[in-house]
């Protein structure tokens, strides 16, 4: 194994002895099959042969996937604005396409047509592939991908611009989605081809895949097949997730002890949900993987990590800070998020002007600015925790890639696919013509010239910082990219979005100018990810190089141009849309990124009095890793060394108190559990499908919810499962309630 492969291998209790096959080869060498993979996770769901005459990007794929595209990409525009906020998950999309496949495949003649000089059939095989169904799941993939990173970064620029021009936003919107694909391609042979890097994060979907299309097929340990439980499983949640979203709204943070004892404020801070957590349970699925992930997919070691950096961050330092009232953190919430602006009585105002921005009450435009009134802010405790954390795991990841991932990536540079002969899936797909580097170049440097014509003549910020904003991004995709690959963790990530922010803040003044270098560093970072993780979703399913290029291409093509075409038709011609005249419509999701740019505009690290000594995280973070790799390399045959990782340690506890705690622990304790329990490969594909139709149940529960209820404000009769239990978790240390529906 490379080192790559040793290293990962080490930090984990993953490696079984490879199981040989017998290798079978047709003469015509139209089936493969070959030895399995020493990853359990990797064999117990990835296929191990490859049927090369098998069809893949057909007319079926393509109308469905186009029609998906088209669905998801308005749907999820349309109803970022409207009061009901729902989307469409690629899980169901894949179980959906399949009914209409099935239809497709009775409908369609077998017969060829001709278009100009080339033949295609209609209806090749008579029956529905499972690399077909690959093709859609990676069109959907893109489109929710899009929805996860533009919207969240990208959407507010309507608002500091509203007389942008729409071919402003056009070029530019496309341009940052194919900066991402052009430098996620760039990066195959150090993300893609590797076989320690698994990217956990596509078994769910693989899992998903393989039942539809082997429908029968069951193991001989259990009775029942993949698809009867996977089936059992979606209905069982989808019947479930209507308690936790509608009917007992209480068991989306539930505490016991809070509720026995509601009046008692230490108790409420200690276990409520909006406090340290401790006996609080989080009863819904969605809740819970709704910003950290399915917790199934992460490898036990990689759970017990970020117990670790959890338990530290909340239950030890928090504590501390707060119950010493360092900087004056008992005036407010023990685990609030955001920058609070106090005045006499600490309390927060914020308030939405005629245009639906958030403003501060009582700032005076003409003497003061944001940036001076942030600069007086104050932050909880858990925030003050978590934003060290943050800062720490930005130079803890960098250092933790070099000391142990350094010698692999330099023999990757002289790579190719056909060259990894010890990884199985590398040596089925070399058997296709692979894509030229330059491809992905030429893409990556067209896309860069539209981005630098477009910020120079739309003056959003000088067409130099383009260039710095995505040097920025370059410089984070790879130790991150390895992180999450090995370890399963979400792309996402919030010490990349604060340093993207910090740097932009720095150099420019203007909002507009510090959300346009954010898009095109945090977005092209996040966009570059989903797509290499999407081309390693390929990989496992061999679809072809070629295929693969012109399906995320056209994929984010089409669904930057329709999702621009549907959020400009709604800004400029529905009245009223952000300040709330007309009903049900709101701009408030958009503005969710303006909310946080204070952190780092406002100069509470770097400019402000309050909180620059933990500037020093970055150093601590950067000495972290090293004594650990100095005791492992001094105590090879260390069992607990071998699974220490610090940049894990740091990275998910950056989202708290945002999330909060009770969802950690919810989330931990059901990804231990399963961990626990599937003691046996054969159990794995089971626990894979498992989080997919945790998924889907939720999804088209979700949806029902919103379209026939949520929407037509049908609430459920108030009962004792609907009301708040535990408000005084959310209160100061004089238990003065502190509201929710503030910035942040």
């Amino acid at each position: 194994l490379n080192l790559i492969d040793y290293l990962t291998t080490n930090n984990r209790c993953l490696v079984s002895s490879v199981t040989r096959i017998r290798r079978t080869s047709l003469v015509n060498n139209d089936f493969i099959d070959s030895e399995q993979s020493s990853y359990e996770e990797i064999a117990a769901t990835i296929p191990n042969k490859d049927d090369p005459s098998m069809p893949c990007l057909t007319f079926k794929s393509c109308l469905l996937s186009f029609l998906f595209i088209v669905i998801m990409s308005m749907v999820h525009q349309i109803f970022w604005y409207y009061k009901v906020k729902f989307a469409i998950y690629p899980i169901s999309v894949i179980l959906l396409s399949y009914p209409l496949a099935k239809l497709l495949n009775v409908i369609l003649p077998r017969k060829s047509i001709r278009i100009y000089h080339w033949n295609m059939s209609l209806n090749p095989t008579g029956h529905f592939t499972v690399k077909e169904h690959t093709i859609i799941a990676i069109a959907a993939n893109v489109c929710w991908n899009y929805r996860n990173t533009y919207f969240y970064s990208n959407s507010e620029l309507n608002y500091y611009l509203s007389n942008m021009k729409f071919e402003i936003g056009f070029f530019l919107n496309i341009s940052i989605q194919l900066l991402g694909y052009g430098l996620a391609g760039l990066m195959r042979k150090f993300l893609v081809w590797p076989s320690g890097l698994i990217w956990p994060s596509t078994f769910p979907i693989i899992a998903a895949l393989r039942t539809l299309h082997d429908a029968g097929r069951k193991r001989k340990q259990w009775k029942i097949t993949y698809s009867t439980f996977f089936l059992i499983a979606l209905v069982c949640q989808f019947i479930y997730c209507w308690f936790p979203h509608y009917i007992m709204i209480v068991l989306t943070a539930f505490s016991l002890i809070c509720i026995i004892r509601p009046n008692n404020l230490l108790l409420a801070q200690i276990t409520g949900d909006q406090g340290l957590g401790l006996g609080s349970f989080v009863f819904d699925w969605y809740s819970i993987t709704q910003y950290l992930g399915s917790p199934v997919i992460l490898p036990t070691w990689a759970l017990w990590n970020i117990l670790v950096g959890f338990i530290i961050v909340s239950w030890i330092m928090t504590p501390i800070i707060y119950y010493t009232n360092t900087w004056y953190s008992k005036a407010y919430p023990i685990a609030m998020f955001g920058v609070l602006i106090p005045d006499n009585k600490y309390k927060p105002y914020v308030s939405f002007n005629a245009e639906g921005v958030k403003t501060i009450v009582g700032l005076d435009s003409n003497n003061q600015t944001v940036y001076q009134v942030y600069q007086t802010g104050y932050m909880s405790a858990m925030s003050i925790v978590s934003s060290s954390a943050t800062l720490a795991c930005l130079t803890a990841v960098i250092v933790h890639t070099i000391l142990y991932h350094s010698t692999d990536i330099r023999e990757q540079f002289k790579t190719s696919v056909s060259s990894k002969g010890n990884d199985v899936h590398c040596k089925l797909m070399s058997k296709y013509p692979d894509i030229r580097g330059w491809w992905f170049l030429a893409l990556f440097l067209m896309s860069l010239i539209v981005s630098l014509i477009t910020v120079q003549f739309s003056s959003l910020m000088p067409w130099y910082d383009v260039l710095l904003a995505i040097l920025v991004a370059f410089l984070f995709v790879l130790p991150f990219g390895i992180l999450t690959s090995i370890t399963g963790q979400i792309i996402q990530n919030q010490s990349v979005a604060i340093i993207c922010m910090t740097i932009g803040s720095a150099l420019l003044k203007r909002n507009s100018s510090l959300q346009t270098f954010k898009a095109f560093s945090y977005t092209t970072f996040c966009q570059t990810l989903y797509f290499v993780s999407n081309m390693k979703l390929g990989h496992y399913m061999k679809i072809k190089p070629r295929v693969m290029f012109f399906t995320q291409t056209a994929t984010c093509l089409l669904c930057s141009i329709i999702s621009y075409c549907t959020q400009y038709f709604i800004v400029h011609n529905i009245k009223g849309v952000c300040n709330g005249t007309y009903t049900g419509w709101s701009c408030q999701n958009s503005l969710s990124i303006f909310d946080n740019s204070p952190l780092a505009n406002n100069g509470l690290y770097f400019k402000g009095m309050n909180y620059n000594i933990f500037l020093w995280s970055f150093l601590i973070g950067a000495i972290l890793p090293l004594p650990f790799w100095l005791l492992r390399w001094k105590f090879p045959n260390s069992r607990w060394l071998k699974y220490v990782h610090i940049p894990l340690m740091l990275t998910l506890t950056s989202w708290m108190p945002n999330v909060s705690t009770s969802t950690f622990i919810s989330w931990l304790t059901v990804g231990l559990l399963c961990n626990w329990l599937v003691g046996k490969l054969w159990w794995r594909r089971y626990v894979y499908l498992f989080s997919a139709a945790m998924d889907a149940g939720s999804n088209i529960c979700l949806i029902l919810i919103g379209a026939i209820l949520t929407s037509q404000n049908v609430t459920f009769p108030e009962w004792w499962g609907t009301r708040a239990m535990c408000p005084l978790s959310n209160a100061d240390s004089v238990g003065t309630i502190f509201s929710l529906n503030w910035m942040g």
